[in-house]
């Protein structure tokens, strides 16, 4: 088994489980959300599981404290699939008033009216990003953002030992743990089957339009020009159509939500404008 690398998140985890009665870790696919809860659980129950999935959520749909009965923390990994399991982790932290009794692990949103309460107050959330050059060891961590806003960080002197063909290898590789110390070529060719089994799958398939891989693929290359940009998302959607897409901007928007629910594009945290 790999060695397992420890994430920034791994603290803020230790916190949010003294202080919550349940917490959510939300973040796309294999960026480590699972791995990373199951160093803090008891037990866990994957709901995903391809022997075993139908019978989970037929649990889950008739007695779904079946699915809770297990030792605390409980990771319940892939929640949405079933999403009932969400009220009854918030019934059953109201009732027990207990902390860290569960782990919740998803990479899609479900639909909002699939379940009743928001969970505020008992479900407390956190979201897991790909990892960070100081979480797979490509930085020494010597400069600290955090000390950099509180005014204690002195850049003065300091530099970088990552050289340009080292940084351009990571942006090849990614954050994500699995392609860590891999070659770059095998690295973009993982990311590249990992995006395009996203645009043929069927959950991002509109139901009032045809599917349509060629648009979420020109959206997220029109996206990712744009990051870190105070761009619009006309001047994106304006951006697609000058690369041959023909998408009316009712479709693009729709298109945007989609990818938005598999937390591929998060428009707060990249400076994109609606």
């Amino acid at each position: 088994m790999t060695e397992y690398m420890r994430r920034i998140l791994d603290d803020e985890l230790d916190l949010y489980l003294d202080t919550f009665g349940a917490v959510l870790i939300k973040g796309p696919k294999w960026c480590g959300k699972t791995t990373t809860a199951e160093m803090h659980a008891k037990s866990v129950i994957k709901m995903q599981d391809p022997e075993k999935s139908d019978s989970y959520i037929a649990a889950a749909e008739t007695n779904v404290s079946l699915i809770l009965n297990g030792e605390n923390p409980r990771l319940i990994d892939e929640w949405q699939v079933a999403p009932r399991i969400w009220d009854a982790v918030r019934t059953d932290v109201d009732e027990k008033e207990h902390m860290g009794m569960y782990m919740l692990t998803g990479s899609k949103v479900p639909p909002e009216d699939s379940y009743m309460h928001s969970g505020a107050g008992r479900i407390g959330t956190l979201f897991m990003y790909p990892m960070s050059l100081f979480e797979s060891g490509d930085s020494d961590g010597t400069v600290s953002l955090e000390r950099m806003f509180s005014g204690t960080e002195d850049l003065i002197g300091k530099s970088s030992p990552i050289s340009i063909a080292d940084l351009a290898y990571c942006i090849c590789r990614g954050g994500w743990p699995a392609n860590i110390g891999l070659e770059y070529r095998k690295c973009a060719l993982r990311i590249r089957s990992y995006l395009n089994a996203i645009y043929e799958s069927d959950d991002l398939t509109l139901k009032k339009y045809t599917k349509d891989p060629d648009s979420a693929r020109n959206i997220m290359r029109s996206y990712a020009r744009s990051v870190s940009t105070t761009a619009e998302m006309k001047t994106i959607h304006a951006d697609v159509i000058r690369n041959n897409i023909s998408i009316s901007a009712s479709r693009f928007y729709d298109y945007i939500v989609a990818l938005e629910m598999y937390f591929l594009l998060m428009m707060c945290r990249l400076g994109i404008h609606r």
